[in-house]
Parts: C-alpha cells; structure tokens; sequence
C-alpha cells in the first residue's frame, strides 16, 4: 500500500485530477440529476483509517459539454493537501472507471476538503479527517522461548519494533550468551555454553519483554551417513553440530572396525554384512550411520596402479579408471594421509587425492597408502602410492602464543599474538572460564583478541586444528 501511496501522490501534486474520456458527443448530457457523491449520511467528516481507502462514486451533473457549449473533461476531483491523503480513479477491468474514486491515506490524524466538479463546473464538497495509525506495543520477532547452539556459526538475529525508540538489550548471564544491540532495530545471540538466561528487550519508555534462553548443541549430524563397501576397505565420515567430543554409543557390529578421531568416523568392513553404526555427542544426542559391507571381484584398472610421493608434496594426485562399470566409490587405506576429493559415488572417470586431515603427507619411514574403487557392478581397482620419508621436519616448527602470561584490568582488551601456525583458519582459542575472560581469535590480524570480564584468573587454550595438532596456553590474570 505505501508503495501505492508514493506512486499516487507524485502523479496528483497539481491542484486538479481529472479522468479521460467521456462518453456521448459534445453538449449531451449524461444525466438529469444533481451532481452527487455517495457520502454516507451523518457521516461529517469522512474518516479514513490508517494505511486505507475508501471508494466514492460520483452521479448526474455533465460528464462532457456545458452551458457554453464548449466541449469539457469529465467529472475533476479536487484535494486540497495532498499530503493528507491521495486520489485516484478506480479501476474497472482494464480501463479506469468514469465516475468512481478512491480516496488514500497518507498521513494523520488530519483533515482536508475534497471537491468534485462536472462538466459545467458546478460542485459538491465534503471533508475527510484522516485517523492516526494504532499504537504498537514493542516486539520483537523472537520466539519467547529461543534455543541456539555453541559458537560464533549459530548466532541468531532478530528484529525490534514498535514502543519506543532507541531500544536496549541486556543478557542475564554472560558466561552463557552474548547479546548485541545491532544497528537500530535488530539484536543477536550468540551462545558461549550451554545453559540457560533470560534476555531482556527495553524500549525508551523502560517497557520490557522477556526472551528465555537456552544455549544447547546444534544438530547432531554425520556426512555421509550411509555406506556400501568391500571388505577391507577404509570409508571416512565427517561428524559436525553437537556437543564435542564425539564417541561411538553401544556394541560395535562385528561385520566392522569403527573408531571416531576428532570430528572423523573412521569404517573398515570385515565381513560381508548390513550393519548400522550409533554416533553420540557428550549432550546426549545420536545419529545413524548405515554401512553395507560386500565381497567384491577385481575387473576395472586404476592407472597408474603404483606412484611414489615426497612427504614434502602436497599436491593434489590424479589417477584414471578404465573399465567400470556405473558410478564408482573411492577410498583410500589411510585418508588421514591421502583422502579422496570426493565425498561419497561419482561417474567421473578421474580420481583425485589430496592431502587428508592431518594437513600434511609427514610419515615415519616410507608409508604404503592404497586407493581403491569400486564400480556399481562390486569390481574394484587399485593403485598404491608410497609415501617417502625424506628425513624433513615438513616445515611445522614451533606453535607458541606471544605472551603467554597475560595481565588485564577490567574489561579491557589486549591481543596474543600467535607463532608458527600452519593454517591460521584452524586456530581456535577456548576459555576455561568466561566469567572471568573471554577468546575470539582474529584470523585476518593473526592474534588471539582476549577480553577482561570480571576480576580473577583462568587459562585459555589456543589450538591448531590440523594434523597433529599443535597448542599452547595463555593464563590470563583479571584484576
């Protein structure tokens, strides 16, 4: 509607607004009977509610002609503030309407005359008195009970809206959450550790509202979660969501070897069989994991079927298949060193391999690591690739943080700086106590940024989350 209202009033800035085109020949009359516009009786003035319209008809009076016998418009309509409210001709089917108009609010509580005129400028008038819009109470588009998870990634953000402006909001408990005003209008929650606080939303009046908080893990997920493979080989499953750390629930399957390292379900079959596999965060939450294990016949070729590779190359490995039937599935016998690209079938006759999880190929002594395939028909192909040990230290270094002992005063800032990091996008800092302070780390300044809370001492333990994984600590001192 405001769209029309804008649209309306660029086109009616003049004094007059007329409709087109009359019917009958110049000087016929179109009726007998007195201008008129239908305005209901005892209705003096006319109101018209916020952000609405109201439809008038006009009757007798001249459509074309006159006295003079000069050929005239049809009926003109007249506001006389325009800021008040709008006018347009009414739309019947496809072309506009003779005798019908609307009237628009624009703004309130006002009044303003409009006047309507026939074809021998004879004319009727009534007024309108536009009403204000209704007060809103505040809101906000959150839900009175919100749950969000741990971590910058589930921040949530929501809008703020009528009472009063400016508006405020505070947390309960900053150990659990932090919550931001953001711009005017919006606030966001992001979740520090589970629990639960209340955050309350003021208008300028002091008005408030009450959102219960509850900081919990996201969803427990596990990607993929279905498998078919031949006995003997490797499959490797990515955990996300929920509460770290991640373990198997219940008895393993027997048909399978299965253990979890990190955020990484790793599956070796056995035994030809169809089995499923329960993953478990330390919150409580599961998920399935369904794993076919059958015998498979060698029929299709891996080229090359042998390669030798420096631990100090990190580049990608292609190989080509030859001879497979439908989508094939590739695994590898240590993906911690040499993972294939692709996460689950493909029909790609390439395969490529990359360096795994452990971020580098650094071996103790010369490693055997073999990629197989497996076609839609259960053939596999295989090539083996030697990892050579060189005697280098694959450039990792020292991990440090710089200082490791920190003094802060209040709530002041003060930043680490962080050494030998391989790849500082896998850096990540945990308090162990965010009463006291809290850890974001700065990828694009390369620090640790350390806030004060309130007065005592805790540790905060920096992490390169790449193979092996390197950290060091910082003893942070409030006073």
């Amino acid at each position: 509607m405001q769209r029309i209202f804008k649209i309306f009033l660029l086109m009616l800035t003049s004094a007059l607004v007329a409709c087109g085109g009359g019917g009958g020949s110049a000087g016929e009359p179109s009726g007998t009977l007195p201008l008129s516009v239908n305005v209901p009786a005892g209705e003096n003035p006319v109101r018209i509610a916020a952000n609405t319209s109201r439809l008038f008809k006009i009757s007798g009076g001249r459509k074309t002609g006159g006295a003079d016998g000069q050929e005239k418009r049809s009926y003109l309509v007249n506001v006389d503030q325009s800021g008040v409210v709008a006018l347009a001709w009414a739309k019947t089917g496809d072309s506009a309407s003779e005798d019908l108009f609307e009237v628009i609010w624009v703004d309130g509580p006002k009044e303003t005359k409009i006047t309507v005129r026939d074809a021998d400028d004879k004319a009727v008038s009534f007024i309108v008195k536009t009403d204000p819009p209704e007060p809103v109470n505040l809101y906000t588009t959150a839900p009175p009970a919100l749950s969000v998870g741990v971590g910058a990634a589930a921040t949530r953000t929501f809008t703020i809206g009528g009472g009063n402006a400016p508006y405020r909001v505070v947390g309960s408990d900053s150990s659990v959450a932090t919550v931001t005003l953001v711009g005017r209008d919006q606030w966001s929650v992001t979740g520090l550790a589970m629990g639960s606080a209340v955050v309350s939303i003021f208008d300028a009046r002091g008005t408030a509202i009450l959102v219960n908080l509850t900081v919990g893990a996201p969803e427990l997920r596990i990607t993929p979660d279905q498998f078919v493979m031949p006995v003997g080989l490797t499959a490797v499953a990515k955990i996300s969501g929920g509460q770290p750390p991640y373990l198997i629930a219940g008895n393993i399957p027997a048909a399978i070897t299965a253990e979890i390292k990190g955020d990484e379900l790793y599956i070796v079959g056995s035994l030809a069989s169809a089995v499923d596999l329960t993953v478990a965060d330390s919150a409580g939450q599961t998920v399935k994991v369904e794993v076919e294990i059958n015998t498979a016949t060698t029929s299709i070729r891996l080229s090359p079927s042998s390669m030798l590779v420096s631990e100090t190359d990190n580049q990608p490995l292609q190989f080509n298949i030859f001879g497979a039937v439908g989508d094939v599935c590739v695994f590898s016998s240590n993906p911690s060193l040499l993972r294939p690209t692709n996460s689950g079938c493909t029909s790609d006759r390439k395969v490529v391999v990359d360096t795994g999880p452990q971020g580098n190929r650094c071996v103790d002594g010369d490693t055997k690591v073999t990629i197989r395939v497996v076609d839609s028909a259960s053939s596999v192909g295989e090539s083996e690739v030697t990892v050579v040990d060189n005697g280098a230290d694959c450039g990792l270094g020292t991990f440090s943080v710089s200082p490791s002992t920190l003094n802060i005063t209040g709530t002041n800032i003060a930043d680490v700086r962080v050494v030998g990091a391989k790849d500082f996008n896998n850096v990540t800092a945990t308090t162990a106590n965010a009463a006291v302070a809290t850890a974001t780390v700065d990828k694009v300044a390369g620090v640790v940024r350390v806030k004060g809370v309130s007065r005592g001492t805790t540790t905060i333990l920096v992490v390169e989350n790449t193979m092996p994984r390197r950290s060091a600590t910082i003893t942070v001192n409030v006073n």
